[in-house]
């Protein structure tokens, strides 16, 4: 059976982890391991968005189970149950359970880790786009690298994110949170544009977005809200905003907006073309006035777009620069060290294209840098963010707080 693209990313990663994430990861287990030996009482370990290789813990067994000590539960969370039987499967031929002397506890639901047996490595779903199947107060450490920016579409999935890890931790529990040092910011792209149609048509629309279809979000931008938009959230509409006059916008999970509108009629009850393309024109005048430079392209009562403008200097600067320095940086670092192995280069040119296109659309990959990280999980309740590190010659930063 040939490789799916899947295969082939964690083929990658799990080759190239050390070259491309091992300051990262050499940081994140050092102050977990630093933090959990301190602490005299009993200790657990969540370790969110694990992957199927569950690194950098799959390389420290013995690490691992010096800082557990006699008492101690590693907890496991992901949420494809696929990727966690996998995990389950490289651990156990690693060697790393009989090296860390940690019991298979395998896949299973969890509630608390204190229904869980001492020196144990559970496994069990979870999905940081719902609320995680744990209690209040239960993990004394979270490690949370390089997952969160999937589902961290918004500042409210930012919140939502970090709300809910404080939600698990004991008082006085650490989180560690990995990401990558660029803000990918199509929040504001979206308001921007949503804003400048609602204004232009001068009626309510629906935002509409598709972008995870397994999780649509809709946001209502009301005519005459004098409300500011700083982010989107979900506002409470009054009944008229969704009469029948109602124009939406939709973000599918190509990148692409489509305005659903009610051009004019003409006599005979038919879409009168002239007014139709006219009014198209005129928006498609207003938003380049607004930075959006893009082709817009008219299909009966739709009007096509792209989310991210290539050509616009806004989103260049906010979105596709951060971009390109983000992947340029793996990329160089691969070819430096890979420079021979072809099978390697093969895989990464693979790899890089896809997630580069996808984050250059705005559809994957939400990273969010420091301030906006630090600010959310203020807001959460956090009362001390201790530390932030860019790893040196890396383009991830490591964020440490606590409860």
């Amino acid at each position: 059976m040939p490789k799916t693209r899947e295969d082939i990313f964690w083929e990658f990663y799990l080759e190239t982890s050390q070259v491309v994430l091992g300051c990262l990861h050499d940081y994140l287990f050092k102050r977990i391991s630093a933090f959990l030996s301190s602490l005299k009482e009993d200790k657990n370990l969540l370790v969110i968005g694990h992957g199927r290789y569950a690194l950098p813990f799959s390389k420290h067994p013995e690490e691992v189970s010096k800082f557990l000590k006699e008492k101690g539960k590693l907890v496991f969370t992901d949420y494809k149950e696929q990727e966690i039987i996998l995990a389950i499967e490289y651990l156990d031929r690693s060697g790393f359970f009989k090296r860390s002397g940690l019991k298979n506890n395998s896949f299973r639901a969890v509630k608390s880790p204190n229904d869980l047996e001492a020196r144990t490595a559970t496994f069990t779903r979870g999905d940081l786009r719902e609320p995680l199947p744990f209690a209040d107060n239960s993990f004394h450490c979270i490690d949370m690298t390089l997952a969160a920016h999937h589902v961290t579409k918004t500042l409210d999935d930012l919140d939502r994110v970090t709300s809910e890890v404080y939600r698990l931790m004991k008082p006085g529990g650490m989180l560690h949170y990995g990401e990558g040092f660029i803000n990918i910011d199509t929040e504001t792209k979206i308001i921007d544009l949503a804003v400048t149609i609602r204004d232009f048509l001068g009626s309510s629309i629906l935002f509409r977005d598709d972008r995870d279809p397994e999780n649509p979000r809709l946001y209502p931008f009301e005519f005459g809200d004098p409300k500011p938009y700083s982010r989107l959230e979900k506002r409470p509409a009054s009944k008229t905003l969704f009469g029948p006059s109602l124009d939406d916008l939709v973000l599918d999970n190509e990148g692409q907006l489509t305005l659903i509108t009610h051009f004019p009629n003409g006599a005979d009850g038919r879409p009168d073309e002239d007014a139709a393309n006219l009014r198209a024109e005129k928006l498609r005048k207003l938003l380049k006035g607004n930075n959006h430079n893009a082709q817009i392209y008219r299909d009966g009562n739709k009007l096509l777009m792209p989310l991210v403008d290539e050509t616009s200097e806004k989103d260049i600067a906010k979105i596709l620069t951060p971009i390109n320095s983000l992947y340029g940086a793996i990329e160089n670092k691969v070819r430096k060290n890979y420079k021979k192995d072809s099978r390697v280069l093969k895989n990464m040119e693979m790899v890089i294209k896809h997630e580069k296109e996808q984050a250059r659309k705005g559809v994957d990959e939400f990273f969010k840098s420091y301030d906006p990280i630090k600010a959310s999980l203020k807001r959460a309740g956090f009362k001390k963010v201790e530390e932030f590190k860019r790893h040196e010659k890396s383009p991830f930063i490591s964020v440490i707080a606590f409860k």
